[in-house]
């Protein structure tokens, strides 16, 4: 899920104006980050590794120290500090935290699953990816869909309405944003042009 948790960060730009739009939007993809360095390091590594060869349901990669449940509550504590440090906002710093422990609940429905600490541990989340792919991008796309509406009716209701068309622009990011993950959901894109 991509999309949709940018589409999280929405929620405390609003309540926050004044604070870096591009805070909220790296708190909500601060867990994919963090997997994202750990990769290149040859950990939490996807299989398969090419990205010609992955779709949705047959990607697979196990994140112990980027998306399982204990760890991901130290990123939040960390997300929160470094949010601070930067805003000098307890309530900045609290929206952050939160950002990423919405990131692990979308996750534990609309993504992979992930485990309590380790593969020795509790297995929790539904993991859409790997067996309904289309149902995890629909979840995501009602996700991007909620979290808009809900910004749209706030900058209404305080007198700043957005215009028609940033409000159509919003809904293609978040529904379109989903939609295009679909032609990979079970194909590859190897697959799709001949090469896998």
């Amino acid at each position: 899920m991509i999309i949709g948790h940018y589409a999280t960060a929405l929620i405390p730009h609003q309540k926050y104006p004044k604070a870096p739009l591009w805070l909220f939007l790296f708190a909500a993809i601060f867990l994919d980050a963090i997997w994202l360095t750990l990769a290149l390091f040859g950990l939490e590594v996807p299989h398969p590794g090419g990205f010609l060869g992955a779709s949705l349901l047959n990607l697979q990669v196990d994140m112990p120290w980027s998306h399982d449940l204990l760890p991901v509550l130290g990123w939040s504590v960390l997300m929160a500090i470094i949010a601070l440090a930067l805003t000098r906002s307890t309530p900045v710093a609290l929206w952050c935290a939160a950002l990423v422990l919405v990131h692990e609940a979308s996750d534990l429905l609309g993504g992979f699953k992930h485990y309590v600490y380790g593969a020795d541990s509790q297995l929790i989340g539904l993991g859409l990816y790997n067996t309904i792919p289309e149902l995890a991008l629909l979840f995501e796309a009602l996700l991007g869909v909620a979290c808009t509406a809900w910004f749209v009716r706030a900058r209404k209701n305080q007198g700043k309405p957005i215009s028609a068309g940033g409000v159509k622009l919003l809904y293609a990011i978040f529904i379109g944003g989903a939609a295009m993950q679909l032609v990979f959901a079970r194909v590859s894109l190897g697959s799709l042009i001949g090469l896998g």
